[in-house]
């Protein structure tokens, strides 16, 4: 009877001890999210500032692309084209427009950005 309750025993410890090697294990490799690629930067000045600018308020469109608050009156009729080359291929584009509606008192943004590998 003791050798089967210590057998028992053995076994719980077995099965919880092998939850936590279950959680360390990764399926893939390459990443933390899908559709990574969506974070790439929509403009050469954002690529050059690091990727994402958040503190900036001018008239550049592509900003709102990554940071829809700094939307402004400043950037009312702006258009934006820009095209990056980046290693292996890829490259990214981005088009966009900035339009003040006053009489809602309102800051919209249209935008497109697409991608293409090789």
């Amino acid at each position: 009877m003791i050798q089967s309750d210590m057998n028992n025993n053995y076994l719980y410890i077995l099965i919880f001890g092998c939850q936590f090697f279950i959680y360390n294990l990764d399926a893939q490799i390459g990443g933390k999210h899908s559709y990574e690629f969506l974070n790439l930067p929509a403009s050469a000045r954002q690529t050059a500032l690091g990727g994402h600018i958040v503190s900036v308020m001018d008239e550049d469109v592509t900003i709102a692309g990554s940071n829809p608050a700094s939307l402004n009156g400043k950037m009312n009729n702006r258009i934006s084209f820009s095209h990056n080359f980046h290693f292996a291929g890829v490259q990214n584009g981005y088009f966009g427009y900035g339009k003040e509606i006053s009489k809602w008192k309102l800051n919209t943004h249209f935008a497109i950005q697409y991608i293409n590998y090789v």
